[in-house]
């Protein structure tokens, strides 16, 4: 992977998500996000546009991508498989980034209506959000003090920022839930609540 190269990333919320996406960006790539769902004939419709590199997601998701021909990272097979001795410590590249300018992900929207279309989302578009929603919530949450439970999808444009960026931003514990359940949703709530109350001041906020 190379500054400017794309890599679709098609996972559920998850730590491997979110390790995901700030690595690609960290390389000066391009983060296009894959809704897990979408079949061959999304992604083929997806792969054209974008013309993406790799792949990230799950083992199962396997014949989905396969007539894609595209180079594959399964994460769940790396994690199961991977040790600390085989692992070798990389020197990350040099990387200049115009926020202005380069493209940070490519987010296809419009669905509902439509073939999706791929918006492009730059380095400065990503952070102005981030900037404008920690500035229209000041007073409601404080940085480092809060827990996030993430529910909204990461590859969907608003769980990315309201969740993701934004959690981050705020210093925030981002507690991830692949797929809602009110049951585990509750538990959480309740676990982590009782956390945040031992050791912050706020309590458990819920996206």
């Amino acid at each position: 992977m190379k500054q400017g190269d794309r890599v679709m990333l098609m996972l559920p919320n998850c730590v491997e998500y979110v390790l995901s996406y700030y690595a690609i960006l960290r390389l000066g790539a391009i983060v296009v996000q894959v809704n897990p769902g979408y079949q061959r004939e999304e992604l083929s419709h997806m792969y054209s546009i974008a013309e993406p590199c790799l792949w990230i997601g799950e083992s199962i998701h396997k014949e989905k991508v396969e007539p894609l021909k595209l180079q594959c990272l399964f994460v769940d097979e790396e994690l199961s498989t991977g040790t600390n001795e085989n692992l070798e410590r990389v020197s990350l590249p040099e990387v200049t980034v115009n926020a202005s300018e380069d493209v940070a992900v490519i987010q296809f929207t419009g669905g509902t209506t439509g073939i999706p279309k791929g918006a492009m989302l730059t380095h400065r578009n990503l952070m102005a959000n981030v900037v404008q929603t920690f500035a229209f919530a000041h007073g409601t949450y404080e940085r480092g003090e809060e827990v996030f439970l993430g529910v909204s999808p990461f590859y969907h444009v608003l769980g990315m920022s309201s969740v993701m960026n934004q959690g981050l931003y705020a210093g925030a514990t981002i507690v991830t839930m692949r797929k809602w359940n009110v049951e585990q949703g509750l538990r959480l709530i309740e676990t982590y609540e009782r956390r945040t109350f031992q050791r912050f001041r706020r309590s458990i906020l819920v996206f």
